[in-house]
């Protein structure tokens, strides 16, 4: 599924202004490279955190149902022991934070959520 289109772009955009200058030194193209391998990773995460609440698999849940789901997984699991693999280590805000953020990038209670939507919400 990739890196959702907002985050890749204002990634670039930092990256660019991080630059600055015409030319890219190894440095900075390292940098960029890591930044944008993180980021993979953390979509990665935040996908096995999304599949682990949607046990139907359908791919998009309402914001509240997905909230309470991972409040359960949460409570079950405890922070930080999400499911195999795990190679970036991604903690989930309190889900009272991402019902903000959520809120705030307009979805309701019953409205759709998306891995991709629950990424940008962290």
């Amino acid at each position: 599924s990739g890196v959702p289109r907002e985050a890749a772009t204002a990634l670039l955009e930092e990256l660019r202004d991080a630059a600055g200058a015409p030319r890219v030194r190894f440095a900075e193209f390292a940098a960029a490279v890591e930044a944008c391998l993180a980021t993979a990773e953390a979509m990665e995460a935040v996908e096995r955190m999304y599949d682990a609440c949607d046990a139907a698999g359908r791919g998009e849940l309402p914001r509240d149902d997905l909230l309470a789901a991972l409040g359960q997984q949460l409570e079950r699991q405890g922070p930080g022991t999400w499911p195999e693999p795990r190679p970036y280590d991604l903690s989930a805000p309190p889900t009272e934070t991402l019902r903000l953020k959520l809120a705030a990038r307009g979805l309701g209670p019953q409205q759709a959520v998306s891995a991709a939507d629950l990424f940008l919400a962290f």
